[in-house]
């Protein structure tokens, strides 16, 4: 098996609606949990957490006062 596995075989209806609903409720929690700035969403609904909350680290971000090392 490689990390770049490719099928290209067509996904059956079912499998197809399952991914999708797999994906859909991964974005939901995300959101729900304050969490979709991981997706770069910049609408006034994904701000409202972060303002309110200003202490969350954000990825890629630092604590201040936080070293390198």
């Amino acid at each position: 098996h490689s990390f770049y596995y490719f099928n290209d075989e067509i996904p059956s209806e079912e499998d197809f609606r399952n991914t999708i609903a797999d994906y859909i409720t991964f974005e939901v929690n995300m959101i729900t949990h304050g969490r979709g700035y991981l997706f770069g969403l910049e609408d006034d609904n994904s701000k409202y957490y972060t303002e309110q909350k200003p202490d969350i680290q954000r990825v890629a971000e630092k604590l201040e006062g936080e070293s390198d090392e």
